[in-house]
């Protein structure tokens, strides 16, 4: 299975196959080759299926405020979406309705409306009434998802320097994901290039020119460094917005954080394709946006697009060996066994 990062690179070998691998990391080109991934991604996510953009997922409100986050992919509800919670369907209101509740009922037991808003950076987060005593678990059923965002991973690395006196000793590297929410464990790219190695002695590290996103999508990067002399990249901080540049970091080694995402477990919106679609659709399509002045038969792409779309309901993406009932010397059936098996 290819993430974003792994389809870019993958459609860029595609033009060049000898040499060095420089251009395969040239930023400018990586941007171009994002923009015009999510343009065919974009296009053959409408041709999906209807039953193919629903979506379930849960979502775990705070028991202090009755809020959650909802989903990285969730855009609307549409008019197939249901939320649950114990098994049982709750009741949407209207914002000011809530506000109403919230004013006269107080803000305990079990939560029975809720609400949809939507917070400044364009995320959705959903608000039950009234918050529940405890931590609670919604079940949302049906929504519809909405195209996602496909994220490449960063090619340019943070500048590293030893700053002033500090907590860290020995040699460290860095790298950095490009993530569509800030924290662990959401939405974010594989981790990028390796900085160059900083060997700070009870001191801190001094990073600068974090790279920043051209994908609008980006809204926060996580940074991962090394520990003392290792080489797996551990998890250090979110830096919540697609803008700052630089970080002073004073984190000992045991204050660090999992390890970072690979290509297996990062999620980057191409996960939400089936995998027969990577290369045979995806990378092919690139390759062929990359380099206009290649004849393309698009009309044959779009066919067999809409072919694998309907294949994935009858799960019949698997190659099918039929019955050779006698062979000619051109193949297939000859004449006289197939006389015999039709009558």
């Amino acid at each position: 299975m290819l993430t974003t990062g792994g389809a870019i690179t993958a459609a860029l070998r595609f033009l060049v196959n000898v040499g060095s691998d420089a251009y395969l990391y040239d930023v400018q080109e990586r941007a171009r080759a994002e923009f015009l991934l999510r343009k065919r991604g974009a296009y053959l996510w409408t041709l999906a299926p209807h039953w193919f953009r629903l979506g379930d997922d849960t979502v775990t409100l705070d028991a202090d405020n009755g809020f959650g986050t909802m989903p990285a992919d969730f855009g609307s509800f549409g008019e197939q979406g249901q939320v649950y919670l114990n098994g049982q369907q709750l009741q949407y209101l209207q914002p000011d309705q809530l506000l109403g509740l919230v004013a006269t009922s107080g803000a305990t037991g079990v939560p029975i409306h809720y609400t949809l808003h939507t917070r400044a950076n364009g995320r959705s987060i959903i608000y039950v009434y009234p918050v529940n005593t405890a931590q609670t678990v919604l079940l949302l059923r049906g929504y519809k998802k909405r195209v996602p965002d496909f994220i490449d991973y960063p090619v340019a690395t943070p500048t590293v320097a030893v700053g002033t006196a500090g907590l860290l000793t020995g040699a460290y590297t860095y790298r950095v994901t490009f993530g569509a929410q800030a924290g662990i464990g959401l939405p974010e790219s594989e981790v990028g290039t390796v900085s160059a190695s900083v060997s700070p002695s009870t001191e801190k590290v001094e990073l600068t020119d974090i790279p920043v996103a051209v994908n609008q999508n980006v809204t926060a990067r996580n940074l991962y460094r090394t520990e003392a002399g290792g080489e797996q990249h551990k998890f250090l901080v979110s830096i919540l917005d697609n803008v700052t540049t630089t970080y002073s970091d004073n984190i000992e080694d045991g204050d660090l954080g999992p390890d970072a995402p690979t290509g297996l477990n990062a999620i980057t919106g191409m996960e939400q394709f089936p995998e027969d679609f990577h290369e045979m659709l995806i990378v092919e399509a690139l390759a062929a946006d990359l380099n206009p002045e290649k004849a393309f038969d698009w009309d044959r792409w779009e066919k067999k697009a809409r072919r694998l779309w309907s294949d994935q309901k009858q799960g019949q993406n698997v190659v099918q060996v039929m019955p050779r009932y006698g062979q000619g010397s051109g193949g297939g059936f000859s004449r006289s066994r197939l006389r015999s098996v039709i009558g």
